[in-house]
């Protein structure tokens, strides 16, 4: 159904008003190093501060990273810090701060962790503003806890539309109510509280 689609425009709504003069992303506690070069409008879309367990430092990787950027960090790491602990996401600098909560935790360089977040940071820099808005709403729809989950969200971007005249509660329920208000008469149109049905739907999500 179109169900996905519609919720979307109210999902933008509310994440413009909460998250409005919110900074984005997070710097650590700011004694990471640094590996490789610096962000740039179409560059790299994600950091993450790659650490151990018992260990307050750790470095700063920005993705997607190659082979010889992520071997340079495994190196810096047993030189800083050498132990049997595994390397995972400490923190995450992003323009999506919503990922950071998801990503925390992850193992860096187990299995193939690497190469999907690798695919993310570069699925999340191919966005366009249009589609930053779409993944901004499916986010907090779906609730993808996973580095997998997220990629499939990203993937099927297609399922949800943009419906920019949809701008409050109001208006939702006119659009979600139109086609069995058409033949209300005028008079009655009135009584008809359009706000609380797309309140309704917004709790039903």
């Amino acid at each position: 159904g179109d169900w996905r689609g519609i919720l979307c425009v109210l999902q933008l709504c509310l994440y413009k008003i909460r998250t409005c003069g919110a900074k984005r992303g997070r710097t650590g506690n700011g004694r990471g190093i640094l590996l490789g070069t610096p962000d740039t409008v179409g560059g790299k879309a994600l950091k993450i501060f790659v650490k151990r367990e018992n260990w307050s430092d750790g470095i700063w990787m920005q993705l997607p990273a190659t082979k010889e950027e992520a071997e340079q960090v495994r190196r810096s790491l047993e030189r800083q810090h050498p132990s049997m602990m595994l390397p995972f996401v400490g923190a995450v600098d992003s323009r999506f701060p919503e990922l950071e909560e998801r990503l925390v935790g992850e193992l860096v360089f187990q299995e193939k962790n690497l190469d999907r977040l690798n695919q993310l940071a570069e699925r999340l820099g191919s966005l366009n503003g249009a589609e930053e808005m779409l993944f901004r709403a499916a986010f907090r729809m779906e609730a993808p806890y996973t580095t997998e989950q997220i990629l499939e969200t990203l993937g099927h971007l297609d399922r949800y539309r943009l419906h920019p005249e949809i701008g409050n509660l109001e208006e939702l329920g006119r659009y979600l109510s139109q086609e069995e208000t058409s033949q209300l008469p005028e008079r009655l149109e009135a009584y008809v509280d359009y706000a609380g049905i797309g309140r309704l739907r917004q709790e039903d999500r």
